[in-house]
């Protein structure tokens, strides 16, 4: 079964894409596949991946995705359920 894990807040600084690098690494090393979707407009999970992949230090299970809107981060989710609003 899928789980979301989601670090919200509107205040910059806070380590809410510190705690998801590490979380998402804890589950990878486990053998999970990991999906991190980047919806921050700063896009800090994407420098960082861009700083591995320039090191040559992607992190294996763990897979990308940037999404600016809502439609965009719904495309990148598998077995998305149908919203009943």
């Amino acid at each position: 079964m899928p789980r979301r894990i989601c670090a919200i807040s509107g205040k910059g600084g806070a380590g809410k894409t510190t705690v998801i690098i590490l979380v998402a690494g804890e589950y990878a090393i486990q053998g999970k596949k990991i999906l991190l979707i980047d919806a921050d407009p700063r896009q800090n999970l994407a420098e960082w991946w861009k700083r591995c992949e320039a090191k040559d230090n992607l992190p294996a299970n763990v897979e990308l995705h940037s999404a600016a809107t809502q439609r965009s981060i719904e495309t990148c989710l598998p077995n998305k359920t149908a919203s009943t609003t």
